[in-house]
């Protein structure tokens, strides 16, 4: 391995990304040395820091001014020759102009659907998409339709627009048998572009509520995550678990009937893939990558039709046994597709 591996959507971020880059730095040993944070050396002690870095802050605070600065000043320095692979595109924006950099493009929604992440992080993704595309940079997609994006949004090259599927954490093993709690859940960051509210009227609409189901949903409190919870406060059947650390979050979908994922929007879906692995029964949208994740055999909705939703919720909740054991091992059967093996064998050789 020659790259450094840029870490810093591992000190600001507790998503996903978090995990895909610590398995990443302790499988590849080598990449210890060879860790930057924010384009300065950085090094690894088993765990990442935490708290959003200075520049960063600034950046986020006065995305024009930022980009305005960036511009006038990147063309008088020289350009940056190191090899970087990053895990974000955001993060090309703390670098000089980078000639031999390779970047993991997780969705394009910060540009294609800017009102889903706030306008000052859409301004600063939007600059460095600018970038990539100026400075014909290496794109390595998180799913075929991410990939697909960045062939008829931004015109990117086929041979600079290659796929590195990630993955679920091995410890969500399969149940030995179903486990027919009568627990839904949902897990994920709450944006709108979750849709948690259609999420909970799909839920409200099949009145498995009155059947003794309840639905937990599981994820770090934002504005709207508290906008939301204070809209159903009144419905005893819906749990806002808030953030959980992992072996809380493992203990959830380890009591969980039914996982549910009708998301507007997904780069890839790590929960969906957690949820099959576990031979969960699941449902996702029928848009972006979850049909990619889930499989030609998995239930499928509209995000934007309640019905559906509760539809989906209610086949899946009345399953019997034999039904609920096919459904799952048909799901999980394609999960096995979207392993950490693949996942490190795929990034090794981008990083040769």
């Amino acid at each position: 391995m020659k790259y450094f591996l840029d870490i810093t959507p591992a000190i600001v971020n507790k998503t996903a990304i978090h995990n895909i880059i610590k398995d990443t730095v302790e499988n590849i040993p080598e990449s210890k040395n060879q860790l930057l944070l924010l384009g300065k050396p950085y090094k690894y002690s088993g765990s990442f820091g935490s708290g959003l870095p200075r520049l960063m802050r600034w950046a986020l605070k006065a995305p024009r001014l930022f980009i305005l600065a960036r511009r006038f000043l990147v063309p008088l320095l020289p350009n940056d020759n190191r090899p970087i692979f990053l895990f974000d595109p955001l993060y090309l924006l703390f670098y000089r102009n980078l000639t031999q950099s390779k970047i993991m493009v997780l969705d394009l929604t910060p540009i294609t659907r800017p009102e889903w992440h706030g306008t000052n992080v859409a301004k600063l993704y939007n600059e460095a998409f600018r970038q990539i595309k100026n400075l014909n940079l290496e794109c390595h997609s998180i799913s075929e339709s991410t990939r697909e994006d960045l062939r008829t949004v931004l015109k990117i090259n086929e041979d600079k627009n290659l796929l590195l599927y990630i993955y679920a954490n091995k410890k969500f093993q399969p149940h030995e048998e179903p486990v027919f709690s009568k627990q839904i859940l949902f897990v994920g960051s709450f944006e709108p572009r979750k849709n948690l509210t259609g999420l909970i009227q799909g839920f409200q609409k099949s009145n498995l509520g009155k059947d003794g189901y309840s639905l937990h949903i599981v994820g770090a409190a934002t504005t709207h995550y508290e906008n939301v919870k204070a809209d159903f406060l009144n419905d005893k059947s819906i749990v806002f678990h808030g953030y959980l650390s992992d072996a809380e979050l493992h203990a959830v979908y380890q009591n969980t009937q039914v996982f549910a994922y009708p998301s507007h929007w997904e780069g890839f879906g790590v929960p969906l893939l957690e949820a099959m692995n576990m031979k969960i029964a699941s449902f996702a949208s029928i848009t972006s990558a979850c049909p990619e994740v889930g499989g030609p055999a998995m239930k499928y909705v509209d995000p934007k039709d309640t019905s559906e939703i509760a539809e989906a919720l209610s086949s899946l909740c009345k399953m019997t046994k034999d039904e609920y054991l096919k459904y799952t091992e048909t799901s999980w059967q394609h999960a096995q597709k979207f392993s950490f093996e693949k996942y490190i064998q795929t990034l090794e050789k981008a990083l040769q």
